[in-house]
């Protein structure tokens, strides 16, 4: 796996990430039980979101768009975009 950062933001109280995660699709998904490995590569952009506190993260939320990985595994129809 892979993760390229492309861009940071931060006050003192809330700090975001946003950061591409790519790989090869290795090993079973948490996400979808029970499908195999398809060796095939997925590129996806996300973001984390981090609350702070006293200078230490109290809660970080991450969004991705779980479509465009399951297109790209070829595990839902239609085209990543």
């Amino acid at each position: 796996m892979k993760y390229e950062l492309k861009s940071v933001f931060g006050t003192d109280d809330w700090a975001t990430s946003e950061y591409v995660f790519s790989g090869t699709h290795t090993n079973t998904l948490r996400t979808v039980p029970g499908v195999s490995a398809t060796g095939k590569i997925v590129s996806i952009r996300a973001v984390s979101i981090f609350q702070l506190h006293n200078g230490k993260i109290s809660r970080q939320s991450e969004y991705y768009n779980l479509v465009t990985a399951l297109q790209q595994l070829g595990l839902m129809p239609g085209q990543p975009k």
